[in-house]
């Protein structure tokens, strides 16, 4: 096995995410009637809008939020309005979330400039569909800045943010912040279960997926201040059965609600639809339904428990199920190209709703590569779809270009990572037409999240004959200030830490060889943010590649630049590499933040840029973090 140097490196503006506490109103005024094309001239060129997020509020209201737009319809997608916050300023969209027809909230970010010296976070709020909004700037930064997957609100006084902060795909760590004035000030909660998306049906009770695989579920009682694990069956055996993947819970009413779980079991997959009458305290099965092999990425709109709808990847036909009538219809799909898929659906009833379809291709080869997408609507619980996408200037779609998965241009050492390894046959897909070029792999370790039915030495031989290098990596025990609360950690006393790192470079290395991956090759350590400097974690460090180096392998270590900075750069045996996360959306090696450009100067960096983000290529979505290479990585 050989080493390879992946170098990229460029100087692109750097997006900084900031997370604040103190918030400075501005207003402006955005007319709901204005169109998605107002404002430009008779020569400006209009595109497909590249649709992020979308949500079918009723049957004919609802909007669509892209990079830096949110359009909003009245009458179910026939007709567009813009009704984006702040449209004299460059924002990145980052969240949405509507009440209802005329209460919504939305969170964006601005563009680090040579001027502000860092980017801005800012939350705006409507209580006129989008015809004004007062915008709030959130403006104490992170330092590794993180991402607002989620604004909830359950009146308009009580909401939450969550912020995904940076963190391997291994992992899932978030902030949560709540108001109970309606976004006047906002207060940190204690650390959640992760950083995914939450939902509060009221200002006691929310949900929350956790794992890096969405293998948990937990729920508060509390507004956020403490959560616990939802289990969904009293037999606890029952419950860790196979792999399990939760969807948040939709609410009928204050007691009444619906939850769709995805189960892996030996020979095949099916979803579980389970219900309650208590607000979720307990949950009974309602519905059963086989899928097909467990590897492929389904979808599903649960209305409640008596009414869903699925678009399995096999693309055997988009099902509407309806007080225990099912109807399958093939129209979407035979829509679809071999690089699309459903990506989404929202459904208000079995018959009227929105598909979102997704796909990505290249130009070249694993360069010039885009991702588009396409929102069709139904009133027929898919017997007919028409095509509803909206129509924005290209100005606006590609004025954030070089900063979201959306464009990608001479990308020929990026790579991604994921938590649990894909199929052969869902690797050669992404092979063939993305602009990827590596991947990670977990290849165990005491934290290790997700499990790995793909990963094996067949699976190695298979995936580099395809023509993928790859980023090894083992997550054992974390620092004793680790701000992951649920991880095992290392020794305190730095004696011991040493011996640790020691271990887990054999273990690494003997799960290397046994993966095929002999030496010499590197062996990344993934090493989660930590608090102050740690002499037991400069131990560990310093054993783990004192070790590694003895069994002819090179050490790296995953992790933040002020660790990196403070911990790994000053001991006797320094990483040969870092794996820097820090999710500024600038592709460069160098430039992160904590981390002097003085450090691992020659070809001794990879980049965290961008975190969990879903994208489509070759009919296979996979939820990834998106990175780039100058440094060592392994190949054949």
């Amino acid at each position: 096995m050989t080493v390879t140097v992946c170098r990229f490196v460029s100087r692109l503006p750097i997006v900084s995410y900031a997370v604040a506490f103190s918030l400075l109103a501005i207003s402006f005024v955005v007319p709901d009637s204005i169109s998605a094309q107002s404002g430009s001239s008779s020569t400006a060129r209009t595109v497909s809008m590249q649709v992020q997020s979308m949500h079918l509020l009723t049957t004919n209201i609802g909007w669509v939020a892209g990079k830096t737009n949110l359009l909003r319809t009245q009458d179910g997608g026939r007709h567009w309005g813009d009704i984006t916050p702040s449209a004299n300023a460059a924002r990145s969209i980052q969240s949405v979330f509507f009440l209802d027809g005329q209460r919504g909230w939305v969170i964006s970010s601005s563009t680090k400039t040579a001027d502000n010296g860092s980017g801005s976070l800012f939350i705006s709020n409507t209580s006129n569909g989008g015809q004004s909004w007062t915008s709030r700037k959130l403006a104490v930064s992170d330092e590794d800045g993180g991402t607002a997957v989620s604004v909830d609100f359950v009146d308009a006084q009580h909401g939450w943010i969550m912020f995904r902060m940076p963190s391997s795909s291994n992992f899932s760590l978030g902030l949560l912040l709540a108001t109970a004035d309606g976004g006047a000030t906002w207060n940190p909660l204690p650390e959640p279960p992760s950083g995914d998306v939450v939902h509060f049906t009221s200002p006691s009770t929310g949900w929350l997926t956790a794992g890096a695989a969405h293998d948990q579920l937990y729920v508060t009682r509390d507004g956020g201040n403490h959560w616990q694990k939802q289990l969904l069956s009293s037999d606890l055996a029952q419950e860790s059965a196979g792999s399990r993947t939760y969807q948040l819970p939709v609410f009928s009413s204050n007691k009444d609600g619906a939850l769709a779980v995805f189960s892996n079991e030996t020979g095949g997959s099916q979803l579980e639809v389970y219900s309650t009458h208590d607000n979720g305290v307990t949950w009974a099965v309602t519905k059963t339904m086989p899928l097909g092999d467990g590897v492929s990425r389904d979808v599903v709109s649960v209305v409640n428990a008596d009414t869903l709808l699925v678009a399995p990847a096999n693309r055997e036909g988009l099902t509407a199920v309806a007080q225990g009538v099912q109807r399958t219809h093939q129209q979407i799909f035979s829509k679809l190209s071999s690089n699309q898929a459903v990506t989404n659906l929202d459904f208000k009833d079995d018959h009227q709703g929105w598909v979102l379809v997704s796909g990505g291709s290249c130009a070249n080869w694993k360069s010039q590569c885009s991702q588009e997408s396409h929102l069709f609507t139904t009133s027929d619980g898919g017997q007919t779809t028409t095509e509803i996408t909206p129509q924005v200037t290209a100005s606006a779609e590609g004025s954030f270009s070089t900063v979201t998965p959306d464009t990608v241009v001479n990308t020929t050492t990026k790579g991604f990572d994921q938590c649990a390894a894909g199929s052969v046959s869902q690797m050669q897909a992404w092979w063939t037409n993305t602009p990827w070029s590596y991947a990670n792999i977990y290849m165990g370790g005491s934290n290790r999240g997700c499990s790995q039915a793909n990963l094996t030495s067949g699976w190695i031989n298979s995936i580099l004959a395809q023509g993928w290098k790859l980023v090894p990596t083992w997550v054992g025990p974390q620092a004793p200030t680790s701000s992951c609360s649920s991880c095992g950690k290392m020794s305190s006393t730095a004696s011991t830490a040493a011996q640790q790192g020691i271990n887990e470079a054999n273990a690494a290395a003997n799960a290397a060889s046994a993966l095929g991956l002999n030496s010499p090759t590197v062996i990344y350590y993934d090493m989660e943010q930590y608090n102050g400097s740690s002499a037991a974690v400069q131990a560990f460090v310093n054993g783990w590649v004192q070790r590694l180096h003895q069994l002819g392998d090179k050490a790296g270590v995953y992790g933040s630049g002020s660790n990196a900075a403070a911990d790994w750069a000053p001991i006797a045996n320094p990483p040969d590499a870092v794996w820097i996360a820090n999710w500024n959306g600038n592709t460069s090696v160098f430039g992160l933040s904590g981390l002097s450009d003085n450090l691992w100067t020659t070809h001794q960096r990879l980049h965290q840029y961008q975190g969990g983000h879903n994208e489509t290529w070759g009919g296979v979505t996979f939820n990834i973090d998106s990175d780039s290479a100058d440094g060592p990585i392994a190949s054949r």
